[in-house]
């Protein structure tokens, strides 16, 4: 098995696959809302929602590498780190959420349903990395 770093070159493919899924979920639903002209449906907000989904799964994959790698070197506290990833998620989510409405002006209906997109992609993706 090659190593990158102390970690299996088929751990980071799953990621890499897991962001895959949810990208192209995403980019699957804004084609769909921009092709039939979905009343309400903003492009750019079913894009944004979609992008939160992907950098929450993106900090989740860090702090989870980071949580194993300090297991690894034999330090218990790798759970501390899982935590803190779940805090920062919450944290970035909610910060990306204010910037979509207050700053950008993007409708909820559309950003919420890329968010989902991204959600579900999270999920497929998951499973079938399990393969």
């Amino acid at each position: 098995m090659t190593q990158i770093n102390g970690f299996e070159i088929d751990k980071l493919s799953s990621q890499i696959k897991i962001v895959g899924y949810q990208v192209a979920l995403v980019l699957i639903v804004a084609t769909t809302a921009e092709i039939f002209k979905f009343e309400r449906f903003d492009l750019k907000a079913v894009l944004y929602g979609g992008s939160m989904s992907i950098i929450v799964t993106i900090i989740m994959m860090l702090r989870v590498n980071q949580a194993v790698r300090k297991v690894l070197q034999g330090n218990q506290r790798g759970n501390l780190y899982v935590y803190l990833g779940a805090m920062e998620r919450l944290l970035v989510s909610m910060a990306l959420f204010g910037l979509g409405f207050v700053w950008l002006k993007l409708l909820p209906l559309p950003m919420i349903t890329g968010l989902i997109a991204g959600q579900l992609g999270f999920a497929i993706g998951g499973y079938k990395a399990k393969d």
